[in-house]
């Protein structure tokens, strides 16, 4: 029998997708941003199942995503109770279409989403509105959506040190191809890095 997992390949397939488009982007090639962000939020919030995506969503309220500094859509009735919620609004505006493009003159600089699900205790009305700048949805998209990755080890190097000093930090992917997107994702956030099974120096802290 096969271990293939439609979802978790589509998923996986949808992200590398996005990472093509902005790698292009970055060689001066002109690409469609805005619409491969859409195609990636139809394949990472509709194609999977919905009680599967949700059962993968971090338990996290609004206060505590403001204090990390995720990325969290604009607006006076943007608020919501926590991730989870987020999400579901996001999926419903998707699946409906009830998305509006905001345009700079002939250029896309970020989309409203539009929910008529259930009202949150948080906003008057019965809808929900948020909008994201396309550097904010991107990294909503890349960041929040399908993450698979498990912090397995963190160790101090500097036991003097821990503010500034660096760390040994160990990570599971779930694939092989999610290594490539675990680097990207560091070196967008301006994290200094060295890999360690690339360094045989480095690599004698792991004995």
């Amino acid at each position: 029998m096969s271990n293939f997992d439609l979802e978790d390949e589509f998923i996986a397939r949808t992200q590398k997708n996005l990472i093509a488009i902005e790698c292009l982007k970055e060689k001066g090639v002109e690409v469609y941003e805005v619409t491969q962000l859409l195609n990636s939020m139809l394949g990472l919030l509709i194609f999977p199942k919905e009680r599967r995506l949700y059962e993968k969503i971090q338990p996290k309220s609004w206060d505590t995503m403001v204090e990390e500094g995720w990325p969290l859509p604009s607006g006076d009735n943007a608020h919501v109770s926590d991730l989870k919620q987020l999400i579901k609004n996001m999926r419903n505006a998707v699946a409906h279409f009830n998305i509006e493009l905001v345009n700079d003159g002939n250029e896309i600089i970020g989309i409203r989403f539009r929910s008529f699900s259930q009202p949150d205790s948080h906003r008057e009305g019965q809808y929900w509105t948020g909008m994201y700048d396309v550097a904010s949805l991107r990294e909503f998209v890349n960041n929040v959506l399908g993450p698979t990755d498990d912090i397995t080890r963190f160790e101090y190097m500097q036991k003097t040190n821990k503010e500034n000093g660096p760390a040994l930090v160990g990570v599971e992917l779930q694939s092989r191809s999610d290594y490539d997107l675990l680097l990207k994702k560091m070196k967008d956030s301006n994290i200094g890095f060295s890999e360690i099974n690339k360094n045989d120096q480095l690599f004698g802290y792991l004995v």
